[in-house]
């Protein structure tokens, strides 16, 4: 008697899909810096009373309480990310708008979905015999930006992505594909 595993598929349903393209250079997401702006009145604060200290321990309290005090700046080291994902998201509340669902986000949490994106960027002269665009910036970076452009708008939450395609192409105009769609959650018994 032989004892085979045996597997089974279970086959998935496709549901409500929105489709977009977005006419914008696509830019990648970044990494965001942050740094803390501090208080006037707490470094003042501060100052005065490192003046007067001889403690380590104590002048590490008064940095700290000046920290405290102040906000943390964060900032993106791509100054066209805000435009593009506002481009990007207006895009995608339009594919909503034509795929006839009103409702944001259109995949409540918890609900699987699937991203297609396909990145088009202009040929430029250096690249006459490149068929792709095999340079920066980075398709995952490509990726976390459409991502965040559309949270809260396809669905509440990137970890929701769990199928994902990319693509770089040369193509004019420059654009972005993108094929949104929810995977229904199969019923096993």
């Amino acid at each position: 008697m032989s004892t085979q595993a045996a597997t089974i598929e279970i086959p998935r349903k496709r549901s409500k899909q929105v489709t977009f393209t977005a006419y914008v250079v696509p830019e990648p997401q970044g990494s965001i810096k942050s740094f803390i702006m501090p208080n006037k009145e707490a470094v003042e604060i501060a100052t005065n009373k490192v003046a007067v200290c001889t403690f380590k321990r104590a002048i590490y309290d008064i940095i700290f309480e000046c920290a405290k005090r102040s906000q943390a700046i964060l900032t993106s080291d791509n100054n066209d990310l805000k435009k593009f994902r506002q481009h990007v998201g207006k895009c995608a509340e339009q594919g909503m708008w034509n795929a006839d669902l009103d409702n944001k986000p259109v995949a409540k949490k918890q609900i699987p979905v699937e991203m297609i994106c396909t990145f088009y960027f202009e040929r430029p002269e250096s690249a006459k015999k490149r068929l792709f665009p095999s340079v920066r910036p980075d398709i995952d970076k490509l990726l976390r930006a459409v991502f965040d452009s559309c949270k809260g708008i396809l669905y509440e939450d990137d970890a929701q992505i769990v199928s994902t395609h990319a693509r770089k192409e040369y193509g004019t105009p420059p654009r972005v594909e993108v094929s949104f769609t929810i995977l229904e959650q199969p019923t096993l018994f």
